[in-house]
């Protein structure tokens, strides 16, 4: 899972970088639109990206504490799928 969260990590800052880095001027309205909304997609998969590793990270701390698969709200053990 440490893998996953350093893998979606690395995908972010790759983003960050070639919308920072981009200098591309497209006279042609229909072009910008494009790249707006490709911009727009790519932003919203990078915020389920930290969504996900907010849940991740959230999950390896329960794990940690010895806490992973109980109910939060009534302590009870979750049932185990065999």
């Amino acid at each position: 899972m440490h893998q996953k969260i350093s893998d979606l990590l690395t995908e972010a800052e790759k983003t960050v970088s070639e919308m920072t880095d981009e200098k591309e001027n497209f006279p042609d309205p229909n072009d910008r639109a494009s790249l707006e909304s490709d911009r727009n997609f790519e932003l919203r998969i990078r915020d389920r990206e930290r969504k996900l590793m907010g849940k991740m990270q959230e999950a390896l701390k329960r794990i940690d504490d010895g806490t992973f698969g109980i109910c939060e709200k009534c302590g009870v053990p979750s049932p185990k799928n065999d």
